[in-house]
């Protein structure tokens, strides 16, 4: 697994993952009273140029590809499709249904749309739902839109979205027949329009792999984009 300099994406054996696009969150917020332009375009720019500087041949979306629940919007029939095409016309497309992704079927019927995806032993899944198994080597889940919250010395606040990196509990792994414990990786959110979860506030994971008696989510290593190492969410806290 690569992760991509800048960019809340990774490289996993011939594929470009990236997860929580959440297409048509636009219209959420606009209910809110936020004016906030369709992000397709941007998001099409973005990923096709990911697509053309790694050369990859599959793209894997991670779940929740599009927003609204449990239909869809008007705006997500006509804009996950198109998007969905463009990526398409590049290589292979992969979704791996998110909690936000029901029916996401029928707005893309020649997509391949499963629960959960190996790649060379890493499983990727979105994390909404209890993994099948465990055994392998890494396993890379979403869902969580993990971020830190930094507050300046005038009490300013600004939250930057982070990759998060754990390992099952100890006393987890004889209750779940492991030998030792995969690399569990949380993915940060894709859409820049989601700021994320501040972990160093927050720090209660969300999805049964994350929960309390599994991991430690006080001892996950949290890394902005960039790749600088923050160190532990236990010891950010008072950032």
């Amino acid at each position: 697994m690569k992760k991509i300099f800048g960019e809340a994406a990774c490289i996993i054996g011939d594929a470009l993952v990236v997860a929580d696009l959440h297409m048509g969150v636009e219209n959420e917020l606009r209910s809110q009273g936020l004016r906030v332009p369709s992000q397709r375009v941007n998001m099409e720019r973005r990923l096709l140029s990911l697509i053309e500087k790694t050369n990859v041949k599959r793209v894997v979306i991670l779940g929740d590809l599009k927003h609204s629940i449990p239909k869809a919007s008007w705006q997500e029939y006509a804009e996950v499709p198109q998007l969905v095409r463009a990526l398409e016309a590049r290589a292979k497309v992969v979704v791996v249904k998110g909690n936000h992704d029901a029916s996401i079927e029928k707005l893309l019927p020649d997509t391949e749309v499963v629960d959960s995806l190996v790649i060379d032993d890493v499983l990727l899944l979105h994390g909404h739902r209890r993994a099948l198994r465990l055994d392998f080597s890494r396993i890379v889940v979403a869902h969580n839109h993990p971020a830190i919250e930094f507050v300046d010395e005038l009490g300013a606040r600004m939250r930057e979205k982070v990759w998060l990196e754990l390992a099952l509990r100890e006393e987890a792994l004889s209750k779940l027949g492991l030998s030792k414990s995969p690399r569990i990786t949380v993915m940060p959110a894709f859409n820049e329009l989601i700021e994320g979860v501040p972990f160093n506030i927050e720090t209660q994971g969300q999805g049964p792999l994350l929960k309390e008696e599994l991991v430690d989510m006080s001892e996950a290593r949290a890394y902005l984009l960039d790749g600088t190492e923050l160190g532990r969410l236990k010891e950010l806290a008072q950032l």
